[in-house]
Order: structure tokens, then C-alpha cells, then sequence
């Protein structure tokens, strides 16, 4: 029997899946992996098949589409601007692969950026199961995803909110919807609603790969949804640090690391300086990565600062005072597991509600949007993360928790027994 994990997306989409896609190889499930060309050896080499999907995330993300598709936005802007801009990326090619591994699969697992086919795999008799890295289901007990805010009401305006956003999802949803349709329509299929999307995709089993420390199971989902701990791969062992990083690190106080990864900042000499100038004022040395554009490297000098590209996360944080980060759920994920205080400075997307929660969790000081990041105010968040007790000691509480976690098996345990156990549906 053949399962297809689809996912596309950034690194910190993707990884997570392979992780969990390796827990299922090694409990002996045959596993095709359908992501992006440049994933296809991460895959091979830990057994899976692989299938390549159109598309490049980061190529995409440095087209003008893909500038816009992640401009900073607040609230219901940024839900109504999110499918039309990211439409180009969504396209006819990338349908008919999807019914190209749906129709060559017994049974398959969809990320969250993959699971609005669901209703195709429902079309084509096909038994899916949606694995997500975010807490992707209404609840009393969080905010939406896209609209952290909504935290300030309580239980029943957090319940609220997330009916708001699931209307404002079905409206701005129909493009997607539409090229599925035309997919469907093209194999003599009937098309179905965004509102019959929906219930369709609700209905599935649904696995959230973060830690149950940083989002508690809901006790209102549905038994068919389960939070079991993040999915992460095993470090690289063979892996050595440059000689520049390890002469800095221990060329004075540990440092604060500065990291936007598949952020591409619209004016990255001027992000580069208002970040150093902050941990300046902080009195702070500062390690910069500079990921996919964030951060132009030759914008900044001085003894107290060294640029680097990237560097593995679960590396570098153990041995920096504060990490400051856009609230990506991979950054978050290291963060929370180094141990580490945290400054969120989220964009877009889901950003601010990592920030949200990392407030919440008592590891930050108050997210700063991008929108507000001044020199300022980013030097009092450093300074508070960084000589606030409180913040290091609660993050190496969780981090103790976390450790105790095994995300990937749980969350192949739970797909093998919702998908192809006993509890799978006929």
C-alpha cells in the first residue's frame, strides 16, 4: 500500500513533513514523498520515494507576487489580501499533479498548504489525513491562527473568531477552489462549494505537530485531532561550525543570534542596521543570519557583529543569551526547544500569532510588528528578554518539557491508526 505525503512550501513547512513522513518509513509504511525538486535527496536517502511538485517557494518569494503575497498586514486585511496574491502560486500545473498522486496513491497524507484538495481525494475515493504544524481547527481555547487578537475576548469571542475567519477563508478561497474545479471538471467530477471544502477537510483525521506545552490539546476538537509534539529530523553529526562563528562566540559574552529565514525584507540595509544599532544599545553582541534576504550583510561592521547565511537553529540557540525572530513556526519550534528567551518581530501570515503565544507562554517580552520595529523599541524587548530572569528560567521549563516529547512517532502512531488501522474509515 502506497501513502503520498504531499507539502510545499518553505523549509520550516517542509522539513517537518519529511520528519514525520521518516517516522512512518521506519514502522515499514511505503511512502511517497511529493514535495519540491530540491527536497528529492532528503527523501531518497530516508527511504521514501519521491515525486517531484511544481513550484519554488523561495523563487517565488523574490517575484513582485511573492513580495506582496508576504507584506506586513494586520488583521482582516491580511486574510483578505492572502489567496490573491498568492494565486500564481496555486496553479493549473499544480493541480493535476496533485490528481496525479492522488489517483497513484492508496491513501494520502496532505499538509496544511495542501489540504484544501482534500475534497478531491473525497472525490476520488481516496482516504486522506490532513498533518499540520499549526493548531489548525476552531477552539475556545485559542485564538484563530490569522488573527491572534481575538484572544482578548475570552473562550466565546476566540470561538467567534474563528468562524469569522473561516467565512473570510471561503470567500477569499474560491480562485483555489475554482482551478480544483476546473480540475474536477476536466475528469467529469462534480465541483464542490468552499463551504462543502470545509466540512469535507474538518472531517479528517487531523495530526498538529507542535509540542503540547506550547499549544495544549483543545479539549473541544474532535477525537480525530491530536497536538503530538513537533516533527523535527535528526542532526546532521557531521556537521562542524565555521571557524569565524566559533572565534566569535568565544571571543566575548554570548551574543544574541537575529534570524528572519524566509523573510525578504523590502529594505534589507535598513533592517540590518536598525537590528544591530538595537542590540547595541542593549549592550549586546549580535549574530546575524541573514536567510533568504532579511538582512543585507554588508551593511553592517564591527567587532560586536558577525553575518553569517544560516546556521542549524538547534546549534546555535543553546549558546546565545535571546534569539529575535519573525515568529515562523520552525524559528519558534527551535526556540522553544533551545530553551531560549525569545523577541518575536512577526511580518505576516501566522507570524503573529507565534508572537501571541510565545507572550502567553511567558519565554517573550510584547511582539513588535515589523510595521513598528524602531531602534527603541526593539533595544528595550532585547534588553528585557535578555536580563529579565523570568523569561530564561520559564523557557527552559518548557524546553524540559519538550525533550520529553517524541512528536514523530506519536504522530505516525496516530496516522497509522486513524488511516490504516482500526479506526480508519472504510
Amino acid at each position: 500500500m502506497r501513502i503520498t505525503v504531499l507539502t510545499v512550501g518553505t523549509n520550516g513547512d517542509v522539513e517537518p513533513m519529511i520528519a514525520l513522513a521518516t517516522g512512518l518509513v521506519e514502522q515499514g509504511v511505503d511512502i511517497r514523498m511529493a514535495t519540491h525538486m530540491n527536497y528529492r535527496a532528503m527523501c531518497i536517502e530516508r527511504g521514501m520515494s519521491f515525486y517531484p511538485m511544481p513550484g519554488d517557494t523561495r523563487a517565488f518569494y523574490e517575484t513582485d507576487e511573492g513580495r506582496a503575497f508576504r507584506e506586513p498586514g494586520r488583521g482582516i486585511r491580511s486574510i483578505a489580501g492572502f489567496y490573491g496574491k498568492a494565486l500564481p502560486y496555486f496553479t493549473a500545473q499544480l493541480a493535476r499533479a496533485i490528481t496525479y498522486c492522488i489517483d497513484s496513491s492508496d491513501k494520502v497524507i496532505l499538509d496544511y498548504s495542501m489540504a484544501w484538495a482534500a475534497p478531491f481525494a473525497h472525490q476520488r475515493r481516496v482516504p486522506a489525513a490532513v498533518a499540520s504544524i499549526f493548531p489548525s481547527l476552531p477552539t475556545r481555547t485559542l485564538p484563530p491562527l490569522w488573527q491572534p487578537g481575538w484572544s482578548r475576548f475570552g473562550p466565546m469571542g476566540q470561538r467567534f473568531g474563528h468562524w469569522a475567519v473561516d467565512a473570510l477563508n471561503r470567500m477569499g478561497s474560491g480562485p483555489m477552489v475554482q482551478i480544483m474545479g476546473a480540475e474536477a471538471e476536466r475528469l467529469g467530477l462534480p465541483i464542490q462549494s468552499s463551504r462543502q471544502s470545509l466540512r469535507r477537510l474538518r472531517a479528517l483525521p487531523t495530526v498538529v505537530g507542535v509540542s503540547p506545552a506550547v499549544i495544549p490539546q483543545p479539549p473541544d476538537w474532535p477525537q480525530q485531532a491530536r497536538v503530538v509534539g513537533y516533527w523535527r529530523l535528526p542532526a546532521d553529526e557531521s556537521w562542524q561550525p565555521p571557524q569565524n562563528v566559533t572565534d566569535f562566540l568565544d571571543q566575548g559574552d554570548r551574543p544574541i543570534a537575529v534570524g528572519f529565514s524566509s523573510v525578504v525584507a523590502p529594505d534589507p540595509r535598513a533592517l540590518a542596521r536598525t537590528v544591530v544599532d538595537a542590540a547595541r544599545r542593549a549592550g549586546q553582541r549580535v549574530l546575524l543570519l541573514s536567510g533568504w534576504g532579511a538582512f543585507d550583510p554588508d551593511s553592517v561592521r564591527g567587532d560586536d557583529v558577525l553575518v553569517v547565511d544560516r546556521l542549524p537553529h538547534d546549534w546555535l540557540l543553546p549558546r546565545v543569551r535571546a534569539f529575535v525572530h519573525h515568529g515562523g513556526v520552525g524559528s519558534s519550534a527551535a526556540a522553544y526547544r533551545a530553551g531560549v528567551p525569545q523577541v518575536v518581530v512577526p511580518f505576516c501570515l501566522d507570524q503573529p500569532f507565534w508572537g501571541y503565544r510565545a507572550v502567553a507562554l511567558g519565554v517573550a517580552p510584547a511582539s513588535i510588528p515589523i510595521q513598528d520595529l524602531k531602534v527603541e523599541s526593539l533595544a528595550r524587548a532585547i534588553g528585557s528578554a535578555v536580563e529579565d530572569p523570568r523569561y530564561r528560567a520559564r523557557a527552559q521549563e518548557l524546553a524540559g518539557s519538550i525533550a520529553a516529547d517524541d512528536g514523530v512517532r506519536a504522530g505516525a502512531d496516530f496516522l497509522i491508526d486513524h488511516l490504516l488501522g482500526s479506526r480508519a474509515a472504510a
